[in-house]
This record gives C-alpha cells, structure tokens and sequence, in this order.
C-alpha cells in the first residue's frame, strides 16, 4: 500500500514569524523543529509558540502517535513519533496513521529500516529536499494488523527499556550534580582545571601499526553518548584526517567548536585503541575521582554560556574555544574526608551512568539487527512472551 492510503491525514507545519515576539514569548504549544528527529520519540520539544503564532503561521496540531518524516536537509529521511500532541515547522511531513488499517509504531518502525531509500528520495539543489507529495507515494510492505502489532511490541519493549536507562541517567546526573553544589562547595577548596588535569597529553601516529581503531567525533558525542562511534582497519582504511586524539579512562572530551552544541563527554573504560576528533579538548585528571568533578563544572550553564561567548567572539573561521579557555575554569576539590567521600560517591554515580550507556549501546545494535529480519519475515515473534523479554530486558543479571 502507499502512505497516503493508511493516513488518515498528511501535512507539513509552519513556522511562526521570527520576528514577532507575541508568537514565541511564553508560548506553550509545542512545536517541533526538524533537528529534533532522529528516529526517536517526541515527548517534549525544544521550542513552544503562542495561540497567536499558531493562528498566523502554517503550525497546525497534531495528534499523538502521527509519524513524522523529516523532509530538508541532513536531516531528509529521519523519523519520529510524536507522543504528545503538538506543532511543527514546515520541514516536518506528519502522518496521522488510519489506526484500522495500521499501527504507527509498525509505520515508523518500517521508515526507519527503509532510512536510505527514503533519504535517496530527496532531489533539489545544494540542499536535498524529500516533499509531502513524494512521501504519500512510497510504496510499503503491510502485513496485517495482528503481525504489525506483534512486531511493533517486540521492537518497542527495546526501545522503551533504551528509553527508561536514558530518563535515570538523567535523574542521576541531576541528583550528581546536586551533591557536587550543594555539599562539596563546603568541603572543597578551588583550583584551576590547569592545575588539575592535562590537555591533550597523547597524539596518535600511524607509526604505531594499530590494526583496530574506535573514533569518536562530535556528533558520535552529542549528549554524552557514543551511539555514533565508527571503527577502522588502519590498515585497511584511511583513518578520519581529525582523528588524532588519543584517550583513556577518565578522560574528558569537550568541544572546542561551537561549545554549545552539547558535544562533551566523560569516558570510562573506551575501547582499546580510542582515538577522538582534534575538534575536541581531551582534559585527562590528574586523578580519576576528579573526573566527574571537572564534568559537571564543565557542564554547568554558567560556562558553556561563558565558553559560547568566548567563541562567537573568537577569530576562527567557526566560532571556536582553546584550551588556554579552559585550563582557567575553577573547580571544586575535596578539601577533607567527608569531601572525598562526596567526591567517590559522584564517581561511583557516574560509572552507573556509564554502564547505562553501554547497555543501551548494545540493546540499540541487537535491536537494530533484528528490525529487518522481523520486517522481512525472516524472524516470527507473534508467540514471543513480552513478559519474559521485559522481565530479561529490566534485569540486572
């Protein structure tokens, strides 16, 4: 069937005028930008608009569960769920699926096995455009509505444990940081992060004949995550030109390219042979315990504020920060027993946070090994027992 013939409505969004105040100032529709997509579910949105932007723009609601195709840019091809009703610019294609005849968690689930061909879809210019008019014709393999909802419980009971990790590592670095300011700051003295750590103490060189490298670069990184992380044969293939950093565990990664992009990351235990981008700071603690520390410093508003001032200010061609910018960042350090003890409890936080990650790293790859096998046919889980796949996916063993 084609896409037009299992919604029960298709549109685009709009976007309020930027210049007019009365439609973003307060708002509290949600609206959705296309940066936001990236085959994920939309519980919030980064932006809100007024009434009064939604009734002079092209926004329209939208119901939950619509699937929405990204359709400009990088992003063509990208999808999401919408869980909540909310607006989207112009760039977002949203499906508001025929529940009788489909299941959207099938639909999404379908557009995301088929990304390439979708994204290959996309024509114009410089800039690759896919449009509504083109989306309402691909041409989708539907089985019925009981096979469809089989295979959308099995896939969304890994999404939703890969979503439950990422809400309580939030939840522990909130909780983190709240330790970190409002008891080390009575049980610590201050420092420069220049007296604290190294920046960028080892650059790799291909003299080294490693067979197996793992890189991270900024968007592998983006929200502290390494979901992106690519792998070489150097031998084999030509390594990234930015691929010189060296790191450990412990190390830090910040972004010294437009700091305010949320590339950053604390690393424990990477992978033998890690290198990162050169667009990246590697600050390596004198001691591991502070690691944590100098992160959540790093991380603060404040200074990625202070940081992103300091870049659009700078004379790099892309606004841009040098480590001397940070090596002058104060930093907490325990300045007694019950501060070290602080400190080992943020640590031991953090390296739950870690392990989070790592896990859903790994339900991510089992879950996108089985999508087009389940898609294909190839693998039947209608007699699955989700109960004994939640119960194995929640535990801990």
């Amino acid at each position: 069937m084609k896409i037009e013939d299992i919604c029960t409505r298709i549109c685009s969004g709009g976007t309020p005028k930027s210049g007019k105040a009365e439609y973003y100032e307060n708002g509290t529709i949600p609206w959705l930008n296309t940066k936001e997509i990236n085959f994920n579910r939309i519980q919030a949105t980064e932006a809100f608009i007024t009434e009064e932007g939604l009734n002079n723009s092209s926004a329209k609601w939208i119901k939950p569960h619509a699937v929405i195709v990204a359709m400009y840019g990088a992003t063509a091809g990208r999808v999401a769920v919408a869980e909540i009703p909310l607006t989207t610019n112009q760039a977002c294609c949203n499906l508001e699926v025929d529940e009788t005849i489909a299941d959207y968690r099938y639909i999404y689930y379908w557009l995301k096995q088929n990304f390439d061909n979708i994204a290959g879809l996309a024509n114009g210019g410089a800039q690759q455009n896919l449009s509504a008019k083109v989306i309402r014709q691909i041409e989708i393999n539907l089985p019925d509505l009981i096979k469809q909802r089989s295979i959308a419980n099995f896939l969304d009971s890994f999404d939703s444990k890969i979503e439950a990790n990422a809400k309580l590592n939030s939840y522990l670095e909130e909780l983190a940081r709240a330790m970190y300011v409002s008891v080390m700051q009575e049980h610590a003295d201050i420092a420069s992060l220049y007296d604290m750590a190294e920046f960028n103490p080892e650059t790799y060189s291909p003299k080294e004949n490693w067979s197996a490298v793992s890189y991270i670069d900024t968007s592998a990184l983006t929200l502290n995550d390494l979901a992106g992380l690519q792998h070489f044969n150097p031998a084999e293939e030509k390594l990234p030109t930015r691929a010189r950093r060296k790191v450990s565990n412990g190390d830090i990664l910040y972004s010294t390219v437009r700091p305010n992009q949320n590339h950053y990351g604390l690393l424990y235990n990477p992978e033998p042979h890690t290198l990162a981008s050169s667009a990246f700071a590697v600050i390596r603690p004198n001691d591991t315990i502070m690691s944590p520390l100098i992160y959540l410093t790093l991380t603060d508003v404040r200074i990625t504020k202070t940081l992103q001032q300091l870049a659009e200010t700078s004379t790099s061609t892309i606004p841009s920060i040098r480590p001397v910018d940070l090596e002058q960042i104060a930093v907490l350090v325990p300045s007694d027993e019950y501060g070290n003890e602080i400190a080992s409890q943020i640590e031991t936080t953090f390296k739950q946070i870690d392990c989070n990650k790592r896990e859903n790293r790994k339900l991510t790859a089992l879950r996108d090994a089985l999508l087009p096998k389940l898609m294909s046919g190839e693998i039947d889980v209608s007699t699955v027992d989700l109960t004994q796949l939640n119960s194995h996916l929640y535990s801990r063993e």
